[in-house]
């Protein structure tokens, strides 16, 4: 499952790469890219930090469980590489374009969900233990934010903070 999610997240930086190739070169479409290429690297972080390598719990049903959330999971990261062209594209805008707004940030809610239930079938420690909830928050923010369309670098800025929040929650609660 490890290398098909490597080979997936590589669908957020040909995103971005296709979005600055195909657009003008100011600094306002390399700052939206390169927060973009960020969010791609979070999924990652958040990803392998927490089932990246790790087995679920024994059992069929949680193998099975396990096994059918990673779809969604490659499902929204290639999702939110495809959002994250127009974003590019349109970082000189004041707002968003409404489809790109939508198709990333609900492309990260759903990653984000997707990842909770993949933790939720994972052995529990106290490192993780309220990560789950963190992440169903970070979702629902994320489409807070899709709703709200600010401007594509405001958007992909806010994405990084709402990305970061769920490793920063189980980093301090695990580093206690």
């Amino acid at each position: 499952f490890a290398l098909l999610t490597i080979i997936v997240l590589g669908e957020v930086v040909v995103g971005v790469v296709n979005g600055m190739s195909e657009g003008s070169h100011g600094a306002m479409e390399v700052g939206t890219g390169l927060l973009l290429l960020n969010n791609g690297f979070a999924f990652w972080w958040n990803i392998f930090d927490f089932v990246g390598r790790k087995a679920p719990r024994p059992g069929a049903v949680y193998r099975m469980v396990w096994t059918l959330f990673y779809l969604p999971l490659w499902l929204c990261i290639a999702a939110a590489g495809a959002g994250m062209v127009p974003l590019v594209q349109h970082a000189t805008d004041d707002l968003a374009p409404t489809g790109a707004a939508w198709l990333v940030t609900g492309a990260t809610a759903g990653m984000l969900l997707s990842l909770s239930g993949l933790v939720l079938t994972m052995p529990t420690h106290p490192g993780i233990k309220f990560t789950p909830f963190t992440l169903v928050f970070a979702a629902a923010l994320a489409l807070v934010v899709g709703a709200m369309r600010p401007m594509p670098i405001v958007l992909a800025a806010c994405l990084n903070v709402i990305l970061s929040l769920p490793w920063l929650e189980a980093f301090v609660r695990h580093a206690r």
